[in-house]
């Protein structure tokens, strides 16, 4: 009996337990009351009438000038950059680019994926040209690049300058300024004797213009040499013509007489017709064969230029030929005739090259010497070259 009491009374407990649990879990997820049902409504007092704003007419849309003839410019150049942290009009060639930078600088990076130029490249960190805007687009913020000095540039044309700028005198012409300037700042006086690399003869092969036209073509004679895609038996009859109009000019200018303007004229004819013989012929011809017939039209241009300046006959009774032995004679026949040095002809580089060693380290020893004089014993070459007296 007492064991039948005590299994009621825990029966009786585990059911009061039960109870008092589910009714926790229930009150739980009860919903909640609304707030009216709690609290009173608020009433809010009436709003202000608002001032009427006046109408404001929004801004016409630009149309931007077409790039090219022929295309159709975009309809509205006007962004819709709502959400964009700069707040200013995109172009819409530019919207790609923008999003992904602000894409990246909202996350953080510090290199955005964009390229500076607007196209999907992966960015350098010195900023870049845009195609689009037609400028410079520095978007690391870098300093542009530096200018080189003089000295900086003429340095590149005494140490390594490009094949074709000594075969064209460019390189030449600017060690040939430089000496004339150091020269004349020291009165051509107390300069070292250097010989010069080629012999007086192999001299001739040098041209030297006086800024227009190249008479280089015209020393080997009456006679041309021509090109292997000219000397042909089909063209015989239009070299002779050729051939016949540079001696008839050439007799004019050594006998001083003004060169008759129908020869020019006929001459100019002539080698137009040459050329377009050569466009004709350029696809069945190779390209070495090719590029030597464009050399030589070339040259018979600055020759024509060259025989209709003042001074052709000088050229061709050899008063401008070269006789100098050391750099500084040849500095010297330069400066006194306002010489400069015309393009090689073909089979004449060696010379160029040989001669531009010895004038570029004459030119790097002499800023030697200056660099290390005292300042008070330095001069300024910095005038105008002069001739000597």
């Amino acid at each position: 009996m007492k064991s039948l009491k005590t299994f009621a009374t825990a029966c009786v407990a585990g059911i009061a337990t039960f109870a008092y649990s589910t009714s926790g879990v229930m009150a739980q997820t009860r919903p909640m009351p609304k707030l009216g049902a709690i609290n009173p409504p608020i009433v809010n007092p009436a709003p202000a009438t608002p001032k009427p704003v006046p109408a404001t007419t929004p801004p016409a849309t630009t149309q931007p000038a077409n790039p090219r003839p022929g295309t159709t410019p975009p309809a509205n150049t006007q962004s819709t950059t709502q959400g964009n942290p700069f707040q200013k009009p995109i172009p819409p060639h530019h919207r790609h680019r923008v999003f992904i930078n602000n894409y990246f600088w909202m996350y953080g990076s510090t290199y955005p994926y964009a390229s500076p130029s607007g196209y999907g490249a992966y960015a350098s960190p010195g900023g870049g040209y845009s195609s689009s805007t037609r400028q410079y687009d520095d978007t690391t913020g870098m300093e542009p690049a530096r200018q080189p000095t003089e000295l900086e540039r003429l340095a590149r044309y005494w140490n390594n300058p490009q094949p074709g700028e000594i075969q064209s005198g460019k390189a030449l012409n600017e060690i040939l300024a430089d000496l004339q300037k150091i020269f004349a700042a020291m009165h051509w006086e107390g300069l070292p004797a250097v010989n010069l690399p080629v012999k007086p003869e192999s001299l001739v092969h040098v041209n030297v213009t006086q800024g227009a036209g190249n008479i280089g073509i015209l020393k080997q004679g009456e006679r041309l040499s021509w090109p292997t895609a000219l000397s042909g038996p089909e063209f015989e009859e239009q070299r002779d013509h050729l051939e016949a109009l540079i001696q008839d000019t050439i007799k004019q200018v050594k006998n001083g007489t003004t060169v008759d303007p129908d020869i020019i004229r006929s001459l100019t004819d002539a080698v137009v017709r040459f050329d377009k013989q050569i466009r004709q012929d350029a696809p069945a011809i190779d390209f070495e064969t090719h590029a030597e017939a464009k050399t030589f039209i070339r040259n018979l241009d600055a020759a024509i230029v060259a025989l209709q300046q003042p001074n052709a006959k000088q050229h061709l009774t050899g008063k401008y030929t070269l006789t100098a032995k050391t750099v500084f004679e040849l500095v010297r026949q330069m400066t006194d005739n306002g010489l400069q040095f015309a393009p090689a002809l073909p089979g004449e580089e060696p010379v160029y090259q040989a001669l531009h060693q010895t004038l570029a380290a004459y030119d790097r020893n002499l800023h030697a010497q200056i660099t290390a004089a005292a300042p008070s014993e330095s001069q300024s070459y910095k005038g105008e070259a002069k001739s000597p007296k």
